[in-house]
């Protein structure tokens, strides 16, 4: 059993812990075996770990690599020199 597994039953104070080390068993099916290491480890930091913190972490892992910028996003840069000479800035360097 990998070591995040025995550091799960250790810290885990639940009383049904067994059955929680089942349920994150079973997330295997749906999850990476290296992504749910990574949010157990995450959830025996907080020195308590609990089914529900493993979970959170996989959903948290998940919205950061969602929420990642797209490459093919353009930005349109506007000249805004008729701006700058209704504000009096002639001296724009910025061309």
């Amino acid at each position: 059993m990998p070591q995040e597994l025995k550091d799960f039953l250790r810290l885990c104070r639940s009383n049904d812990k067994e059955q929680q080390l089942l349920n994150i068993l079973l997330l295997a099916r749906t999850v990476d075996a290296d992504h749910l290491l990574w949010a157990i480890n995450q959830a025996n930091q907080t020195g308590s770990p609990t089914y529900q913190t493993v979970c959170f972490y996989l959903k948290i892992s998940v919205s950061i690599v969602e929420d990642k910028p797209q490459s093919d996003i353009t930005v349109e840069h506007t000249d805004l020199t008729e701006y700058d000479q209704l504000l009096g800035d002639d001296d724009n360097d910025d061309n």
